[in-house]
């Protein structure tokens, strides 16, 4: 049995016993749901939304059953968010849309996670990967490391030593021939 089976098997009856439970009548639905919904956390690693555990309670303490379909296997997926799922170039302009009136990063990308139902640093991992590949020229440049060696290795020549002056000049000249105008 699929681990998806599994959870909505152990949901519908966890939802079963909590109708059925006489210690259980003082509780809230919501109280309810929301111990499912640790238990699905802590067995199945995953979550589920509290409002649809609250709604199967409900319906199943009010005697109404949810209408399956004879045939599960032809039958379209429902619930989710497949209309608001973004593909990563998309998660870039509305991250980069929102920076730009004014939000940091970590409050787009927080809003952007409710928007698609994933985790906020999911969504600014997502960004940061694409943000690399679309824009490779503004990575840092290993010139600065070559010109910070080469000032500490030129730093070594010592003030008194008789070839100092022959040696800047040299690299002076090296310098003028490398411009790029």
């Amino acid at each position: 049995m699929p681990m998806s089976e599994a959870c909505a098997l152990w949901v519908e009856q966890a939802v079963q016993e909590a109708v059925e439970s006489g210690d259980d009548v003082a509780k809230s639905f919501l109280e309810v749901s929301r111990e499912i919904q640790a238990d699905i956390k802590k067995h199945f690693d995953t979550l589920v939304s509290i409002e649809t555990l609250r709604k199967k309670i409900a319906k199943a303490a009010t005697g109404q059953v949810d209408q399956q379909p004879e045939n599960q296997g032809q039958e379209p997926v429902k619930g989710g968010c497949t209309g608001c799922k973004l593909d990563p170039i998309q998660v870039v302009a509305k991250i980069e849309k929102m920076v730009g009136q004014g939000k940091s990063i970590r409050e787009a990308s927080e809003e952007i996670a409710k928007e698609t139902g994933k985790r906020p640093s999911a969504v600014r991992s997502a960004y940061a990967r694409e943000r690399e590949k679309l824009a490779p020229e503004d990575s840092p440049s290993e010139a600065w490391q070559f010109v910070e060696i080469a000032i500490l290795q030129l730093s070594r020549i010592k003030r008194d030593d008789p070839g100092r002056k022959e040696a800047f000049q040299k690299i002076k000249d090296w310098i003028a021939s490398q411009e790029v105008e």
